[in-house]
């Protein structure tokens, strides 16, 4: 039986990940596409796993510690094709940011709606948050393995809401003259000055 398997250390060129790459090509399996060539069927794995065009957050560790974890863990189980635990992963970082800003509600759809009520997500981000919730009730009680497109979709929707709850916060607060909505924020404006 004729099969070759190829390592490899590779190197990103545009992060400069460097990653440990498993060739195998399987020439018994080959067919032929055209009168002198053949095509040979190829599986190729890396490690550490990669999601092909995705950019992890740069600025994770200004997120709260529960919601790191879980956000970081739920990437690990996409790239892993853990794809039943990607859709509960996601929907448990929806409940961490809850937690973390202590929204309350019986349920995680009521606590969806009270995130707009709080002004902290639009409309429009409440009915992506709802779908993503969908996505990992499934997963959860159903046992039913989303498609990874599904996954990449709702990653990015909740990389946005990271984004916007807490990143960008910080970088205004850092950067920027802002609102001032608390005493305390007034005495900091005033000792900083």
């Amino acid at each position: 039986y004729r099969m070759d398997t190829i390592y490899e250390i590779v190197q990103c060129c545009g992060c400069h990940t460097v990653s440990f790459r498993k060739l195998i090509l399987d020439y018994e399996s080959a067919y032929p596409i055209d009168d002198n060539e053949w095509h040979v069927p190829k599986d190729i794995s890396c490690f550490p796993s990669i999601l092909k065009d995705h950019r992890e957050l740069e600025d994770v560790w200004d997120l709260p510690d529960s919601v790191r974890e879980i956000y970081i863990q739920s990437i690990q189980a996409i790239k892993d094709n853990s794809n039943i635990l990607a859709g509960i992963g996601l929907r448990a970082t929806i409940e961490a940011i809850c937690n973390n800003r202590s929204i309350t509600g019986k349920t995680l759809e009521k606590r969806i709606d009270a995130l707009v009520k709080d002004g902290l997500i639009s409309k429009k981000d409440t009915e992506r948050l709802h779908a993503i919730r969908f996505l990992g009730n499934d997963a959860a009680h159903e046992i039913k393995r989303a498609e990874t497109k599904n996954l990449l979709a709702a990653l990015r929707i909740i990389e946005h809401l990271l984004v916007s709850i807490y990143i960008l916060d910080g970088e205004a607060d850092k950067r920027l003259d802002t609102i001032i909505r608390t005493f305390e924020q007034f005495i900091t404006l005033l000792e900083k000055n």
